[in-house]
Protein backbone atom coordinates (compact mmCIF):
# COMPACT_ATOMS: atom_id res chain seq x y z
CA UNK A 1 0.00 0.00 0.00
CA UNK A 2 1.04 3.71 -0.50
CA UNK A 3 1.21 6.02 2.48
CA UNK A 4 0.61 9.71 1.73
CA UNK A 5 1.24 12.79 3.87
CA UNK A 6 -0.87 12.95 7.06
CA UNK A 7 -4.60 13.07 6.21
CA UNK A 8 -6.86 16.04 7.04
CA UNK A 9 -7.16 16.66 10.79
CA UNK A 10 -10.49 16.42 12.63
CA UNK A 11 -11.98 16.88 16.06
CA UNK A 12 -12.85 13.75 18.04
CA UNK A 13 -14.94 11.66 17.91
CA UNK A 14 -13.63 10.48 14.60
CA UNK A 15 -15.65 8.90 11.84
CA UNK A 16 -14.86 7.15 8.60
CA UNK A 17 -16.80 5.46 5.83
CA UNK A 18 -15.51 2.92 3.29
CA UNK A 19 -17.19 1.66 0.16
CA UNK A 20 -16.87 -1.61 -1.71
CA UNK A 21 -18.65 -2.26 -5.02
CA UNK A 22 -19.75 -5.64 -6.40
CA UNK A 23 -21.17 -6.37 -9.83
CA UNK A 24 -24.01 -8.86 -9.91
CA UNK A 25 -24.79 -11.71 -12.27
CA UNK A 26 -28.19 -13.33 -11.87
CA UNK A 27 -28.21 -17.11 -11.66
CA UNK A 28 -30.03 -20.11 -10.18
CA UNK A 29 -28.79 -22.03 -7.17
CA UNK A 30 -30.25 -25.26 -5.87
CA UNK A 31 -31.42 -25.20 -2.26
CA UNK A 32 -28.72 -26.13 0.24
CA UNK A 33 -28.73 -29.60 1.72
CA UNK A 34 -29.06 -29.09 5.51
CA UNK A 35 -26.91 -32.18 6.05
CA UNK A 36 -24.16 -30.89 3.79
CA UNK A 37 -21.90 -29.14 6.30
CA UNK A 38 -18.95 -26.93 5.56
CA UNK A 39 -15.50 -28.53 5.71
CA UNK A 40 -12.08 -26.95 6.05
CA UNK A 41 -10.52 -26.29 2.61
CA UNK A 42 -7.42 -24.12 3.05
CA UNK A 43 -5.74 -21.27 4.89
CA UNK A 44 -4.93 -17.98 3.12
CA UNK A 45 -2.82 -15.06 4.24
CA UNK A 46 -1.42 -11.71 3.14
CA UNK A 47 1.40 -9.50 4.43
CA UNK A 48 0.77 -5.89 5.49
CA UNK A 49 3.76 -3.55 5.63
CA UNK A 50 3.79 -0.13 7.31
CA UNK A 51 6.38 2.59 7.91
CA UNK A 52 6.61 5.39 10.43
CA UNK A 53 9.02 8.14 11.42
CA UNK A 54 8.79 8.65 15.22
CA UNK A 55 10.59 11.99 14.94
CA UNK A 56 8.34 13.32 12.20
CA UNK A 57 8.63 13.57 8.42
CA UNK A 58 9.14 17.35 8.08
CA UNK A 59 12.91 17.80 8.29
CA UNK A 60 15.42 20.56 7.85
CA UNK A 61 17.76 19.84 4.96
CA UNK A 62 20.66 19.80 7.40
CA UNK A 63 18.96 17.72 10.10
CA UNK A 64 20.61 14.78 11.77
CA UNK A 65 19.56 11.26 10.86
CA UNK A 66 15.83 10.66 11.43
CA UNK A 67 14.71 7.26 12.79
CA UNK A 68 12.49 5.11 10.58
CA UNK A 69 10.47 2.14 11.80
CA UNK A 70 9.12 -0.85 9.86
CA UNK A 71 6.22 -3.04 11.03
CA UNK A 72 5.24 -6.23 9.18
CA UNK A 73 2.06 -8.21 9.98
CA UNK A 74 0.55 -11.33 8.43
CA UNK A 75 -3.23 -11.44 8.21
CA UNK A 76 -4.50 -15.06 7.99
CA UNK A 77 -7.90 -16.70 7.65
CA UNK A 78 -9.41 -20.13 6.99
CA UNK A 79 -11.62 -20.97 4.01
CA UNK A 80 -14.38 -23.54 4.66
CA UNK A 81 -16.23 -25.00 1.65
CA UNK A 82 -19.63 -26.63 1.24
CA UNK A 83 -18.97 -29.60 -1.10
CA UNK A 84 -22.40 -29.69 -2.78
CA UNK A 85 -22.57 -25.99 -3.73
CA UNK A 86 -18.95 -24.86 -3.70
CA UNK A 87 -19.91 -21.99 -1.36
CA UNK A 88 -17.03 -20.78 0.78
CA UNK A 89 -16.97 -19.18 4.24
CA UNK A 90 -14.30 -16.99 5.76
CA UNK A 91 -13.44 -18.01 9.33
CA UNK A 92 -10.96 -17.49 12.19
CA UNK A 93 -9.23 -14.33 10.98
CA UNK A 94 -6.06 -13.44 12.87
CA UNK A 95 -3.09 -11.09 12.69
CA UNK A 96 0.44 -11.91 13.83
CA UNK A 97 3.83 -10.18 13.51
CA UNK A 98 5.96 -11.54 10.66
CA UNK A 99 9.51 -12.26 11.85
CA UNK A 100 12.64 -12.99 9.82
CA UNK A 101 11.39 -11.22 6.67
CA UNK A 102 13.79 -9.22 4.47
CA UNK A 103 12.44 -5.74 3.70
CA UNK A 104 14.06 -3.76 0.86
CA UNK A 105 14.30 0.05 1.12
CA UNK A 106 14.97 2.74 -1.49
CA UNK A 107 14.58 6.51 -2.04
CA UNK A 108 12.60 8.07 -4.89
CA UNK A 109 15.12 10.94 -5.23
CA UNK A 110 18.81 11.38 -4.47
CA UNK A 111 18.06 13.71 -1.56
CA UNK A 112 19.46 11.75 1.36
CA UNK A 113 20.89 8.44 2.51
CA UNK A 114 19.53 5.39 4.33
CA UNK A 115 21.30 3.72 7.21
CA UNK A 116 20.44 0.34 5.64
CA UNK A 117 18.78 -0.69 2.41
CA UNK A 118 17.76 -4.17 3.62
CA UNK A 119 16.19 -4.86 7.01
CA UNK A 120 15.19 -8.10 8.72
CA UNK A 121 12.16 -8.05 11.01
CA UNK A 122 12.46 -9.34 14.58
CA UNK A 123 10.06 -11.56 16.54
CA UNK A 124 7.65 -8.62 16.94
CA UNK A 125 7.66 -7.94 13.18
CA UNK A 126 9.72 -4.77 13.73
CA UNK A 127 12.87 -3.37 12.15
CA UNK A 128 14.46 0.09 12.08
CA UNK A 129 16.94 2.26 10.20
CA UNK A 130 17.61 5.99 9.64
CA UNK A 131 17.12 8.57 6.91
CA UNK A 132 19.66 11.41 6.64
CA UNK A 133 19.01 14.53 4.48
CA UNK A 134 21.96 15.52 2.29
CA UNK A 135 21.23 19.25 1.95
CA UNK A 136 18.59 19.01 -0.78
CA UNK A 137 15.20 20.72 -0.68
CA UNK A 138 11.77 19.36 -1.54
CA UNK A 139 10.10 16.00 -1.11
CA UNK A 140 11.45 12.46 -1.18
CA UNK A 141 9.67 9.11 -0.76
CA UNK A 142 11.19 6.29 1.24
CA UNK A 143 9.85 3.10 -0.41
CA UNK A 144 9.76 -0.34 1.21
CA UNK A 145 8.85 -3.75 -0.24
CA UNK A 146 8.62 -7.36 0.91
CA UNK A 147 7.00 -10.04 -1.29
CA UNK A 148 3.83 -8.40 -2.68
CA UNK A 149 3.46 -5.83 0.10
CA UNK A 150 4.75 -2.25 -0.34
CA UNK A 151 4.67 0.97 1.66
CA UNK A 152 5.97 4.53 1.25
CA UNK A 153 6.83 7.35 3.64
CA UNK A 154 7.08 10.98 2.43
CA UNK A 155 9.76 13.29 3.84
CA UNK A 156 9.42 17.06 3.33
CA UNK A 157 12.87 18.69 3.39
CA UNK A 158 12.90 22.43 4.16
CA UNK A 159 15.42 25.10 5.15
CA UNK A 160 15.34 26.86 8.52
CA UNK A 161 17.48 29.87 9.40
CA UNK A 162 19.87 29.48 12.35
CA UNK A 163 18.31 30.68 15.61
CA UNK A 164 14.73 30.03 14.48
CA UNK A 165 14.82 26.24 14.40
CA UNK A 166 13.55 25.54 17.91
CA UNK A 167 10.42 23.43 17.68
CA UNK A 168 7.70 23.59 20.34
CA UNK A 169 4.52 21.57 20.79
CA UNK A 170 1.54 22.98 18.88
CA UNK A 171 -1.24 20.35 18.97
CA UNK A 172 -2.07 16.66 18.66
CA UNK A 173 -3.88 15.29 15.61
CA UNK A 174 -5.32 11.88 14.83
CA UNK A 175 -7.09 9.87 12.16
CA UNK A 176 -8.78 6.54 11.56
CA UNK A 177 -7.13 4.34 8.92
CA UNK A 178 -9.21 1.46 7.58
CA UNK A 179 -9.28 -1.14 4.83
CA UNK A 180 -12.37 -3.07 3.71
CA UNK A 181 -11.74 -6.27 1.74
CA UNK A 182 -13.98 -9.14 0.55
CA UNK A 183 -13.11 -12.80 0.11
CA UNK A 184 -13.31 -13.76 -3.52
CA UNK A 185 -13.92 -11.64 -6.60
CA UNK A 186 -16.24 -8.62 -6.64
CA UNK A 187 -16.99 -9.09 -10.35
CA UNK A 188 -19.70 -11.34 -11.80
CA UNK A 189 -21.13 -12.35 -8.43
CA UNK A 190 -24.20 -14.57 -8.78
CA UNK A 191 -27.49 -13.74 -7.13
CA UNK A 192 -27.65 -15.52 -3.77
CA UNK A 193 -23.87 -16.00 -3.63
CA UNK A 194 -22.20 -15.06 -0.30
CA UNK A 195 -19.10 -12.97 0.34
CA UNK A 196 -17.31 -12.58 3.67
CA UNK A 197 -16.13 -9.05 4.47
CA UNK A 198 -13.11 -8.12 6.56
CA UNK A 199 -12.63 -4.62 7.96
CA UNK A 200 -9.25 -3.61 9.40
CA UNK A 201 -9.26 -0.39 11.48
CA UNK A 202 -6.46 1.38 13.36
CA UNK A 203 -6.17 4.77 15.05
CA UNK A 204 -3.09 6.94 14.44
CA UNK A 205 -2.04 10.08 16.33
CA UNK A 206 0.91 12.47 16.14
CA UNK A 207 2.13 15.67 17.80
CA UNK A 208 2.54 18.73 15.57
CA UNK A 209 5.64 20.78 16.44
CA UNK A 210 6.21 24.31 15.07
CA UNK A 211 9.19 26.69 15.02
CA UNK A 212 9.58 30.47 14.80
CA UNK A 213 9.37 30.48 11.00
CA UNK A 214 6.01 28.75 10.95
CA UNK A 215 7.50 25.42 9.81
CA UNK A 216 5.79 22.38 11.31
CA UNK A 217 6.79 18.79 11.66
CA UNK A 218 5.12 15.69 13.09
CA UNK A 219 6.52 13.80 16.06
CA UNK A 220 5.54 10.93 18.33
CA UNK A 221 3.48 8.97 15.80
CA UNK A 222 1.39 6.21 17.35
CA UNK A 223 -0.65 3.54 15.60
CA UNK A 224 -2.84 0.98 17.36
CA UNK A 225 -5.93 -1.15 16.62
CA UNK A 226 -9.09 0.91 17.06
CA UNK A 227 -10.49 -1.60 19.55
CA UNK A 228 -14.12 -0.94 20.40
CA UNK A 229 -14.79 1.24 17.36
CA UNK A 230 -18.43 1.04 16.28
CA UNK A 231 -19.13 -0.36 12.80
CA UNK A 232 -22.41 -0.01 10.90
CA UNK A 233 -22.78 -2.17 7.77
CA UNK A 234 -24.97 -0.71 5.00
CA UNK A 235 -26.03 -1.84 1.52
CA UNK A 236 -25.83 1.57 -0.11
CA UNK A 237 -27.21 0.52 -3.49
CA UNK A 238 -28.67 -2.62 -4.98
CA UNK A 239 -30.67 -5.30 -3.18
CA UNK A 240 -27.78 -7.20 -1.60
CA UNK A 241 -28.13 -8.17 2.06
CA UNK A 242 -25.24 -7.23 4.37
CA UNK A 243 -24.71 -7.87 8.07
CA UNK A 244 -21.83 -8.04 10.47
CA UNK A 245 -20.44 -7.63 13.93
CA UNK A 246 -20.75 -4.10 15.28
CA UNK A 247 -17.43 -3.63 17.11
CA UNK A 248 -13.73 -3.76 16.15
CA UNK A 249 -11.83 -6.42 18.13
CA UNK A 250 -8.52 -6.20 19.98
CA UNK A 251 -6.43 -6.78 16.82
CA UNK A 252 -8.32 -4.14 14.85
CA UNK A 253 -10.59 -6.45 12.82
CA UNK A 254 -14.34 -6.57 12.30
CA UNK A 255 -16.10 -9.23 10.24
CA UNK A 256 -19.17 -8.92 8.04
CA UNK A 257 -21.02 -10.96 5.43
CA UNK A 258 -22.94 -10.25 2.25
CA UNK A 259 -25.56 -12.18 0.30
CA UNK A 260 -25.62 -10.96 -3.30
CA UNK A 261 -28.88 -9.69 -4.75
CA UNK A 262 -30.05 -9.53 -8.34
CA UNK A 263 -27.81 -6.67 -9.51
CA UNK A 264 -24.80 -4.50 -8.81
CA UNK A 265 -24.27 -3.52 -5.19
CA UNK A 266 -22.21 -1.03 -3.21
CA UNK A 267 -21.47 -1.97 0.39
CA UNK A 268 -20.61 0.71 2.94
CA UNK A 269 -18.89 0.30 6.31
CA UNK A 270 -19.34 3.31 8.60
CA UNK A 271 -16.87 3.51 11.50
CA UNK A 272 -17.10 5.71 14.59
CA UNK A 273 -14.40 5.88 17.24
CA UNK A 274 -14.28 8.10 20.33
CA UNK A 275 -11.13 8.38 22.45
Amino acid sequence: MKLAPPPPRFLLPASLALLIALSGLSGFHAEDDPNDTYVYDRTESVLHLSLDAPGGTSLDSGSAAAPVGVFLQRYSWQIWRQPSTGYEEYRDASSTPESGAAVSLSLSENMGTLGDTTLTTNAEGLASTTFSPNGGFGGVYLNAAVENSTASLFFDLTYTSPGDDTYVYSRTEGTLVAELTPTGSTSFVYSGEPRDLSLSVRYETWDVMSNGLGVSRNENLTSAPAEGASVHWVSESGDASVSGYGLVDSVGLCQGSLMMGSGDAIIRAEISYAT
